[in-house]
């Protein structure tokens, strides 16, 4: 039932990244889903982008679907392809969103991960392309730490609540995409400290490359 749950809030958060998005702009009034041909908020972006950086890209975006409302609080637009060791990622944005009207079930779920007070949470949302540019297989687990300038200290591994986390076992020339989910205390941050995990080689244990720091920043 966990699984069951935690896959369809990622095909929640998929979705709504690309379809059904309408504007806070728009009226205060009921938000009406819009068909998936139709332009949303006069998007000017190409097809390819609005799949790589998703449908909700501005301040103030919504979206709902039968698992819930989501509006878009804030972004970071990074697309910065950082090395490390023999791994490409390509980060592509962190978001905040908030996210409320989600059924029952799916709510009791999602407390275990975070506050979820009135039936509503605002959470951080990742999304990265990471390639295992060389022939060797690895193993990585992705993102150990996250540290807010609002002194929250979140686990990369145990506190993902959308159920993508990285699979350690990394083979050689593959490529993954992953949109990670992060409960937040306080959603009001303009810092984040992102602590990737140390490269080893899958068979050896040898180290390839040591944690790796990085810093981003909410305008």
């Amino acid at each position: 039932m966990k699984k069951y749950i935690l896959f369809l809030l990622l095909l929640f958060v998929v979705a709504c990244s690309n379809d059904n998005v309408s504007s806070s702009e728009q009226g205060k009034g009921d938000i009406e889903k819009e068909e998936k041909n139709a332009p949303a908020n006069k998007d000017t972006r190409t097809e390819e982008e609005i799949e790589r950086e998703g449908r909700l890209a501005e301040v103030g975006d919504i979206a709902e679907d039968e698992l819930g409302k989501v509006e878009l609080l804030n972004i970071a637009n990074i697309n910065e392809v950082i090395e490390h060791g023999p791994l490409e990622i390509d980060f592509v944005n962190a978001k905040i969103i908030k996210w409320s009207d989600m059924p029952s079930d799916i709510l009791n779920e999602v407390s275990r991960f975070g506050d979820v007070t009135d039936g509503e949470f605002d959470y951080l949302q990742i999304k990265m392309i990471v390639e295992n540019t060389s022939d060797e297989d690895i193993s990585w687990y992705g993102i150990d730490n996250l540290v807010t300038d609002k002194k929250q200290q979140i686990d990369g591994v145990s506190e993902e609540f959308l159920g993508n986390y990285v699979d350690s076992d990394y083979l050689g020339n593959v490529k993954k995409e992953y949109v990670l989910g992060y409960i937040l205390n306080d959603s009001d941050i303009k810092d984040l400290r992102i602590v990737f995990s140390y490269v080893d080689e899958l068979n050896t244990y040898e180290r390839i490359a040591e944690k790796l720091d990085y810093e981003l920043n909410f305008e």
